[in-house]
């Protein structure tokens, strides 16, 4: 008898449970678009939403802000920008996890394997341990170059990544970090510095 894998509303529940209830509309919705589309697209939906939530809860620097969070231990002391930012990254990952949770069953059966860098970004983003396998099981045989190269135009993602310091899944600790600003550097030049 196989057993029934946990949903999205469950998975919020629990790790926010504050605000499960905003998460679960949020992460309903984000399944409703990435259904149904190849990753390359789906990668470009999320890091839109990335990039409107962002935008939406920190105001137009939004983006920038959480770009400095890698950096936080440089902050003055008692400056809590570094620990909202990190709030924020860790609820669009639960809201991401969840998505993918509530995609359909074919779809969702899809997610222990990852064949392109698009689907190994999103899957390291998953809070779930055998997505992130996949991932990195992508990563070790076809190297972290396809990965890197896939993440240059996503600005959103990119961000979240370097800036979720909780996890060990970000692209961070997959490369130097002069590797992944040189990579960077080639397609944003100093937007982001």
């Amino acid at each position: 008898m196989a057993s029934k894998r946990k949903d999205g509303r469950t998975y919020l529940r629990e790790t926010q449970p504050e605000v499960w209830k905003t998460a679960q509309e949020m992460s309903r919705a984000l399944a409703g678009e990435l259904a149904g589309l190849k990753w390359e697209e789906r990668v470009f939906i999320f890091d839109q939403f990335i990039r409107e939530l962002v935008d939406e809860l920190m105001g137009p620097d939004g983006l920038n802000d959480i770009a400095l969070l890698p950096i936080a231990e440089l902050l003055p002391a008692g400056d809590t920008s570094a620990e909202d930012a990190g709030q924020l990254v860790a609820s669009i990952r639960s809201i991401f996890t969840a998505a993918m949770m509530d995609l359909p069953d074919e779809e969702y059966s899809q997610l222990v394997m990852a064949e392109d860098p698009q689907k190994a970004l999103l899957l390291l983003i998953s809070e779930l341990e055998e997505h992130n396998e996949a991932a990195r099981t992508y990563i070790a045989k076809e190297g972290l170059d396809s990965v890197l190269d896939a993440l240059k135009p996503l600005v959103g993602v990119t961000v979240l990544m370097l800036a979720d310091r909780a996890s060990g899944n970000t692209i961070e600790p997959l490369t130097s970090a002069a590797k992944l600003k040189a990579s960077l550097d080639q397609t944003w030049g100093e937007e982001l510095a």
